[in-house]
């Protein structure tokens, strides 16, 4: 056994070299090439169908929307002016985010422990999997991401320079957040904290330049206030009315609990948690710097870990705390001494393991791979609709219809795009998600459509909606394998005045 770990040994000193010892050229390179990688997957990934329900509200662009803020609709809209209404066109601007996203992990880095940290970190960040596999997606994940992170860096920059004015780019930076996405609240409650455990920071509570940040943060944000208080705090209502909802259950919290080290990264979870660990006791040269990322992510962890046991949550809502807690991994990692064998050998794995995930992935989601995968397919959300909308073309013009009526969410956003400049569709279930879309062309609404349903779906409420049905046919959405979803197509003629008003969702 000592010669199998001796040899071990010399083998993880090289590649502690490659992987850790990488310089700041290096870094540069590989980050570069990943963005390479990055875009071509993203041209060939098909669209989860958020992205296409995105692409809805930026060509209505609005305050504010049912579901988020406008910030993923004003990045999406970009996209498309740079590279057209096209799965490019959607992404681009997000792939974008990801090399400032990356330059602003290195800058907080940089700030709080000094140029090699900020290297290591930039790295890191851009290897975290939920990061590195998924930052090409449009979600509002993107900007709040990169806009939590910039507030952070400016909030370091008030601590180490003392100097007030930059509260000013605390609140401009929040302020954005917050128009990207409503977790960026959890932030101002986490430099609260911050400001309240560190007595040197105390002081900024009766300065001016602490409230100058908040009204500025509150007069970027003030249009989306303005868009619920016309809406009947519709979007407000939908997000906070979750909390705590449900009954109290262990099931989501413990599913939270076993998949977020799995999406940060379970080796840089690893040096993250002895990075809390050591700041807790004291035992680190950078208790100070490190508080202050811990206790700005606390409230955020906290609270959705609080959901979590009343209801279910997505696995990247605290996708936002991840830059910060990349930065104290890697100082726990940085602060490794020479007879920390396996922690440097954790420490050097953390980047090629993450290389391998991305790798494996982009792969199966951008080839038909799904056909070996045993059982249902983990993306299949995103597989077939091309062929789908295609198929429900055909469906249309076979029943003379001259619109598509839509009954689900994910069926709307992905016929739409797929349809874009070929048939209207519009969705005639859950009406207060597309406040933002104007009227349908004069008389649209009497001619006959094409109702498109999934096969399971209780028709009483469309019968209400509609004169008559007709069965038209099936259209399966298929992957490389089995059908995913089967939809069924009526010709539905009469449609009621007041359609689009009521809609005809299940009593």
């Amino acid at each position: 056994m000592p010669a199998v770990t001796s040899r071990l040994e010399a083998a993880y000193r090289v590649t502690e070299r490659l992987w850790w010892g990488l310089g700041a050229r290096g870094i540069v390179l590989l980050i570069g090439a990943l963005m390479v990688v990055r875009l071509w997957a993203a041209t060939h990934a098909g669209l989860l169908f958020d992205e296409p329900y995105y692409w809805l509200w930026s060509q209505h662009l609005e305050p504010g929307y049912f579901d988020h803020p406008p910030m993923v609709a004003l990045w999406i809209r970009f996209g498309t002016l740079i590279a057209g209404s096209s799965v490019l066109g959607i992404r681009i601007t997000f792939l974008i985010d990801m090399v400032v996203a990356t330059l602003v992990a290195y800058a907080l880095g940089r700030v709080l422990f000094g140029r090699r940290t900020g290297e290591h970190a930039a790295l890191w960040t851009n290897v975290v999997p939920i990061f590195g596999i998924a930052g090409f997606m449009a979600t509002p994940d993107g900007p709040s991401v990169l806009f939590w992170t910039l507030t952070l860096v400016a909030f370091a920059m008030v601590v180490k320079t003392e100097r007030g004015v930059w509260w000013l780019a605390v609140g401009a930076a929040a302020g954005l957040g917050l128009v990207s996405k409503y977790t960026n609240f959890f932030l101002g409650a986490g430099i609260v904290l911050a400001l309240l455990i560190d007595p040197r920071l105390r002081r900024w509570f009766a300065s001016p330049w602490l409230w100058l940040g908040g009204l500025i943060a509150l007069a970027i944000f003030s249009p989306v206030i303005w868009w619920n208080a016309n809406h009947d705090w519709v979007s407000f209502r939908f997000q906070f009315g979750r909390a705590g909802e449900q009954a109290f259950s262990l099931k989501d919290f413990l599913t939270l609990l076993v998949a977020q080290p799995l999406i940060f990264n379970p080796l840089a979870f690893v040096f993250a948690a002895i990075a809390a660990w050591q700041t807790v006791r004291g035992t680190t040269g950078h208790r100070r710097e490190l508080a202050l990322l811990f206790a700005t992510s606390l409230p955020a962890i906290v609270f959705i870990f609080f959901q979590a046991t009343h209801g279910e949550v997505l696995q990247h809502w605290l996708a936002p705390t991840f830059p910060a807690l990349t930065v104290a991994a890697v100082v726990a990692a940085e602060g490794l001494h020479d007879d920390q064998r396996y922690l440097r050998w954790m420490r050097t794995d953390v980047v090629p393991l993450s290389l391998i995930a991305m790798l494996v992935v982009y792969a199966y989601v951008t080839t038909p791979a799904d056909r070996y995968f045993p059982g249902k397919d983990p993306v299949d959300s995103m597989r077939g609709w091309p062929a789908f909308a295609a198929g429900i073309e055909a469906l249309r013009e076979q029943a003379g219809a001259d619109w598509i009526a839509t009954a689900q969410y994910e069926t709307t956003s992905e016929l739409s795009f797929e349809l874009r400049g070929s048939a209207t569709v519009i969705p005639v279930t859950e009406r207060a998600r597309y406040s933002f879309e104007p009227p349908p062309e004069p008389g649209l609404l009497a001619r006959p459509a094409l109702l498109v349903v999934r096969t399971i779906t209780n028709l009483t409420p469309f019968r209400a909606c509609f004169a008559s049905l007709t069965r038209i046919g099936e259209v399966d959405r298929a992957g490389a394998g089995q059908p995913i979803d089967r939809l069924v197509a009526y010709r539905a003629e009469g449609a009621k005045p007041d359609i689009l008003q009521k809609g005809c969702d299940q009593p």
